[in-house]
């Protein structure tokens, strides 16, 4: 498994990061179909086994399923042949996302907020500490109700982050879903030193002005930088197709983000595409994870897997991408 540096922080990282949305569809929330404990945890074995050790969560991730497994399976508590397995994984959460007593959600930036779902997540986590703490989105960007009423100082928030972290329950602080000039003046705030934003073959070509920003801002400022949504939720991958039907524990079964959103261009486009990459002996899957780490800025692309033969895939594509002579 390659590695990359994750900006000031001194830690390598995977290349490729597990997007832990994809463990915790039976939670609900934001998951992607259903698969149970005992599998679950033979698939982040397997994960870290292959050479991954980054794993990206949220507590909206199945209503804090996701983080409950990862817990179950890297724990402070949990060691194997090899040794404890905590030291050897690099875990990330985010505050910001929360949801009421009928699991409707919504956007709470609040400093108390964030420091009661860290304390939170830590005890799902089964650890003291977790490596990367991200505030989720933007004051509003989420699309969903807002907590409170008038503009909220997301300084005041990460200032009390910031004294979790000197208290021991923080390595680095990030920002997730942020710009440049939204980022800039928190910097002299706290020590941010990870972003955090969509990054696919779409993004890339869509926004190409604001993915130049972005790269030189992180460059400029020795920030790490983690892409999600590297296959586009399967549409990148060919997974998802036109007539796919999603299981009804599958977000985008349901999801406005998803069942909203006219796709069909996306599919034409891939289709086009699909053959011209055939003649360079590529698939859709390798060329959706070279697009994302052609560029050095990028310290990790997030890719869910549910499956031990999606995990396969994902590794042999990495492999091949980075040695194409050997196949």
């Amino acid at each position: 498994m390659q590695t990359r540096k994750l900006g000031k922080t001194e830690c390598t990282v995977s290349a490729i990061g597990f997007g832990c949305g994809a463990i915790s569809g039976e939670g609900r929330g934001y998951g992607f179909g259903p698969i149970n404990d005992r599998d679950s945890e033979r698939l982040l074995h397997a994960a870290l086994d292959s050479g991954i050790s980054l794993y990206d969560l949220a507590p909206v991730y199945g209503f804090g399923m996701a983080e409950e497994r990862i817990g179950r399976a890297f724990g402070h508590s949990v060691s194997l042949s090899s040794g404890r397995l905590r030291d050897k994984v690099f875990l990330i959460s985010k505050s910001g996302i929360t949801w009421d007593s009928r699991k409707r959600i919504h956007q709470d930036n609040r400093p108390e907020t964030a420091v009661a779902m860290l304390n939170a997540t830590l005890r799902r986590l089964r650890t003291e500490h977790i490596d990367l703490y991200m505030i989720h989105w933007p004051e509003g960007a989420y699309g969903v109700k807002k907590t409170g009423s008038g503009p909220l100082d997301l300084a005041d928030t990460l200032r009390a982050l910031n004294s979790e972290r000197k208290a021991g329950k923080i390595r680095f602080l990030g920002l997730s879903n942020f710009l440049p000039e939204q980022v800039k003046p928190l910097l002299d705030v706290a020590p941010v030193s990870v972003l955090q934003n969509e990054w696919n073959y779409w993004r890339l070509h869509k926004d190409p002005v604001e993915i130049g920003q972005l790269r030189n801002f992180c460059r400029e400022n020795d920030l790490g930088l983690l892409g999600w949504g590297t296959l586009d939720k399967g549409v990148l991958s060919g997974r998802v197709t036109p007539e796919r039907v999603f299981d009804p524990l599958d977000a985008r079964s349901w999801a406005p983000w998803w069942v909203r959103e006219d796709q069909s261009w996306k599919y034409k486009a891939l289709n086009e595409l699909a053959p011209e990459l055939s003649k360079q002996g590529l698939n859709l899957l390798e060329f959706a994870i070279g697009q994302a780490l052609q560029f050095p800025e990028l310290s990790s692309a997030l890719v869910g897997m549910r499956s031990l033969d999606q995990l396969k895939t994902v590794t042999a594509a990495l492999a091949k991408l980075a040695n194409p002579q050997s196949t």
